[in-house]
């Protein structure tokens, strides 16, 4: 199963990135990673994780489901008629 996990004062990454003006320079941009995810997960393993993500400073946990749960809400194709 997948987990995916939304944070909240999500720590701000520098990357570097190649131009589209010039291939040859690099350029440094700010990437904001509020959303993570992680593959091969056991339903056991959730809470491990999501300490580890808060110990390690990456940010607060919010929300977070593993890819075979439903998630409630309005859905997201148009009903049938």
């Amino acid at each position: 199963m997948r987990l995916t996990v939304h944070l909240a004062e999500a720590k701000k990454e520098k990357v570097e990135v190649k131009s589209k003006q010039d291939p040859k320079s690099t350029v440094m941009k700010t990437i904001l990673m509020n959303t993570l995810s992680f593959s091969d997960v056991q339903p056991g393993d959730v809470d491990r994780i999501l300490n580890e993500i808060e110990a390690e400073g990456h940010g607060i946990p919010v929300k977070h489901y593993l890819s075979g749960e439903k998630l409630l809400g309005r859905a997201t194709c148009k009903k049938k008629k």
